[in-house]
C-alpha cells in the first residue's frame, strides 16, 4: 500500500469513528435533556464521550496505545539507521502510553479531584488537573524542540497541529467547560454537555491527526534503508 493510500485509509476508519461516536453522543445527550433522564441516561453513559469505561473511551484509549506503538515503530527504525531522533520517539512513544492508560482509568480526574479538595479552585480551573498537565506539556515541549527541528517540515507541521489540536480540546476547552460548569453551581446541564463533546472531539480529532501523519512517514522507506539496497549484478550473456 503506498503512502498516501495508507494515511488516507487510516484517517478515513478513524475519521469515520469519530464523526459516527460524536453525532452518537449529541442524539444521547439530547434525549437525555429532552426525556429528563428518565429512560436514556444508562445508554448515554455506556455509548456517551467523557465517559469511562464504554466504547467510545476504548476507541479513544486504543487510538493513543496506536499512536504509541508508531512512534514505538519510529524509534526502532531510527535505532536501526543510526538516526538522532530515536530518541524522541521513544519519548512520544512512553508520553502516549501514560496518556493511553490516562485515558483508561481517568487519572487526570483523581489527580484533579485531589487538587481541588486542597484548594477549591473554581472558573476556568474548576478542573484543576489543567495546571500540572500544561506545566508538563510545556516541559514536553521544550525538551523535543531540537527533535521537531529535525523532522522533515510536513511531517513536523502535522504533529504540532495534531498536538495543538488534542491540547486545546484537552486543556483549553476544558478550561470552557469548567467555567460554565462553576457558573451553574457544580451541575452538569445540556450545555456543559455540548462543550465538553467538541473537547472530546477535538482530543480524538487531534490524535487521529497524529496517527495519520505517521501511517504516512512509516509507509515511507527512509533514505538510509534504501541506500543500503544490494545491487543486482547485471546478467552475463
Amino acid at each position: 500500500m503506498f503512502p498516501e493510500q495508507a494515511a488516507k485509509f487510516a484517517a478515513l476508519v478513524l475519521g469515520s469513528a469519530i464523526v459516527g461516536f460524536t453525532v452518537t453522543h449529541l442524539i444521547l445527550i439530547t434525549l437525555v435533556e429532552r426525556d429528563n433522564g428518565d429512560h436514556f441516561e444508562d445508554t448515554a453513559v455506556a455509548w456517551g464521550l467523557g465517559h469511562e469505561y464504554n466504547a467510545p473511551s476504548a476507541f479513544a484509549t486504543g487510538v493513543i496505545l496506536l499512536a504509541a506503538g508508531l512512534c514505538a515503530v519510529a524509534a526502532r527504525r531510527s535505532q536501526m539507521f543510526a538516526d538522532p531522533n530515536q530518541r524522541g520517539w521513544t519519548v512520544l512513544a512512553v508520553v502516549l502510553a501514560f496518556l493511553a492508560v490516562d485515558e483508561a482509568v481517568q487519572i487526570h480526574e483523581r489527580l484533579g479531584e485531589r487538587i481541588d479538595d486542597r484548594l477549591e479552585l473554581g472558573g476556568p480551573l474548576s478542573f484543576p488537573w489543567i495546571v500540572p498537565y500544561l506545566a508538563a506539556t510545556g516541559v514536553l515541549y521544550l525538551f523535543l524542540r531540537p527533535f521537531l527541528r529535525r523532522l522533515e517540515p510536513e511531517l513536523r507541521r502535522r504533529l504540532m497541529l495534531a498536538g495543538a489540536i488534542y491540547v486545546g480540546g484537552a486543556a483549553g476547552v476544558a478550561a470552557i467547560a469548567g467555567t460554565w460548569w462553576d457558573a451553574q453551581g457544580d451541575q452538569a446541564d445540556y450545555v456543559f454537555h455540548l462543550i465538553s463533546t467538541v473537547e472530546e472531539a477535538m482530543e480524538l480529532t487531534g490524535m487521529t491527526i497524529f496517527v495519520v501523519a505517521m501511517v504516512g512517514f512509516l509507509t515511507v522507506r527512509p533514505v538510509a534503508e534504501r541506500q543500503i539496497e544490494p545491487e543486482v549484478p547485471a546478467p552475463t550473456g
